[in-house]
């Protein structure tokens, strides 16, 4: 890198890093990750349930609520 580039990196810096620290003061950065992963958890959910109605449909995946009700059993020692 040459001193040109670097003196505008340096300057450049200076600009953005109190700008940066600005907005997370004000909490801008936690409400945008707020936002960003509210959409992430989304479309992660709405994949989850299109996979688990697939998996359903084939007999893969049985919710524990389908499943017959039984009386837990007592454990016997063999001798």
């Amino acid at each position: 890198m040459s001193d040109a580039s670097i003196q505008v990196m340096d300057d450049l810096g200076r600009v953005l890093i109190p700008a940066v620290l600005h907005r997370k003061a004000r909490g801008k950065v936690a409400e945008d990750y707020e936002k960003s992963k509210a959409k992430k958890k989304a479309a992660m959910d709405a994949k989850k349930n299109a996979l688990r109605a697939e998996d359903m449909a084939t007999g893969v995946f049985v919710p524990v609520s389908h499943l017959p009700k039984q009386e837990p059993k007592k454990a016997s020692l063999a001798v």
